[in-house]
């Protein structure tokens, strides 16, 4: 067998070496057409300004802002990663009043993500994502009412098992055409727990399909 390989590797390297002479005189026949000009006429230059992005500052004063999303009235949810959640109206900049005494505020720990609820004119639910201070990444459903207040403030989901670490919480919300929920976390970012990212028997470095009670989407 060693044999054999030797003989393919020699018919390799034979067949690797041999190349097909060039004809130099084949530069010489270039046809006049392929030629580049170089001198472009000033039409097709390009135009900078097309692509051009706008920025526009509308606040300078948010600490540690982590997650955005809007409300039907066109005023904006942010979310501040110490633990505040904000409701901008124009240029009025609204503190809600919620208790987030459950969330864990260290390295990269706290108030992360915001949803709010498709539905929310029937429901006034809005969803958040925390670093729970019970080692966990959390998904929370309130109700947001006319009032600026959290009410009925409940843990819909929270990974398992527990385990302390101040960074890779994750995480992010968002919502399908179905009206189900994905829901990103991270794997804590410790060596010793990072291999439960690619097993399902728990809840850390995964995406999770889910509806908006915190259940499994059936087939997920």
């Amino acid at each position: 067998m060693k044999v054999l390989y030797g003989i393919l590797l020699v018919l390799f390297l034979v067949g690797c070496s041999y190349q097909t002479p060039v004809n130099n005189n084949d530069n010489n026949n270039i046809d006049d057409n392929n030629v580049v000009d170089n001198d472009m006429d000033d039409n097709n230059t390009v135009d900078d300004n097309v692509n051009e992005i706008k920025v526009t500052i509308i606040r300078n004063d948010l600490v540690s802002p982590w997650g955005i999303d809007e409300l039907p009235d066109g005023s904006l949810l942010i979310t501040q990663r110490k633990g505040q959640l904000l409701r901008l109206d124009g240029e009025q900049l609204i503190e809600i009043e919620a208790d987030f005494s459950m969330v864990q505020v260290a390295g990269q720990g706290g108030l992360l993500d915001v949803l709010v609820d498709r539905d929310f004119e029937d429901t006034g639910y809005v969803l958040f994502t925390i670093a729970q201070n019970t080692g966990n990444t959390a998904l929370l459903r309130a109700r947001l009412t006319e009032d600026n207040q959290l009410e009925d403030l409940e843990i819909i989901y929270r990974t398992l098992p527990e385990f302390a670490s101040d960074n890779h919480f994750g995480s992010r919300v968002v919502m399908d055409t179905e009206g189900n929920l994905f829901m990103s976390t991270g794997d804590r970012q410790v060596t010793s727990n990072r291999y439960r990212a690619q097993q399902l028997d728990n809840g850390h470095g995964k995406v999770l399909h889910m509806t908006k009670d915190g259940e499994p989407v059936q087939g997920s």
